[in-house]
């Protein structure tokens, strides 16, 4: 089982590192690059411009972003860590080539830069069918990642392609019986259509085979 964390955020190394590690699981922790980069006084208005929830219980001073040192730390000690763009970016269709570079080779790169280690996973921003467009799907294959997570409910099974890895998605302040309906296997159902919809708009042109 794969456990991901999407965002960035600092209670990821805090708090959840720690407990994944007591119990023998690896994280996979999805970073925004440039949220790791904005100065601590800036990330809480950063985080708000850029729809990403936090909380800022039992954390001390104002940052609220993994720092360098969390995510080597966390790579040193067997997580992985992979790209979510630059500014947690939906890739709707319509984005112009530029941002579509800014938001995926160009994340790749700073956090390599940062890290001074291969990130050879990508993670898409949202899990809305409108979040994916079939141009951000050609630029991530083109851009040489391994993996590639989307968020549309189904099993990871060996003729999974690696670029479309579905994951469930469990909120923090899910309820148990909602965590545990998500996690029996009626949301890979009800997701089935729409999966099916992501998956067409987002695979090569025969031509690009």
């Amino acid at each position: 089982m794969l456990v991901t964390f999407d965002d960035g955020l600092r209670t990821h190394a805090d708090v959840a590192a720690p407990i994944l590690e007591k119990y023998g699981f690896c994280g996979w922790f999805m970073v925004p690059a440039d949220f790791v980069s904005t100065p601590a006084r800036e990330q809480h208005q950063w985080a708000r411009d850029h729809h990403i929830r936090f909380s800022t219980e039992g954390l001390a001073g104002p940052r609220i972003a993994l720092d360098e040192n969390d995510l080597r730390a966390l790579i040193s000690r067997g997580h992985v860590v992979g790209c979510h763009t630059s500014t947690h970016r939906r890739l709707s269709a319509g984005l112009d080539a530029a941002t579509l570079a800014e938001e995926i080779p160009g994340a790749r790169i700073e956090l390599e830069d940062l890290l001074g280690a291969d990130v050879g996973v990508f993670t898409w921003v949202g899990g809305e069918e409108e979040s994916y467009s079939a141009e951000a799907a050609r630029v991530i294959r083109e851009t040489g990642f391994e993996f590639a997570f989307m968020t549309n409910s189904a099993p990871i099974v060996a003729s999974t392609d690696p670029m479309k890895l579905q994951r469930s998605n469990i909120e923090a302040d899910f309820p148990i019986e909602l965590t545990r309906l998500v996690l029996s296997g009626f949301y890979d159902w009800l997701y089935r259509a729409k999966r099916e919809r992501v998956d067409r708009l987002t695979s090569p042109a025969p031509d690009s085979v």
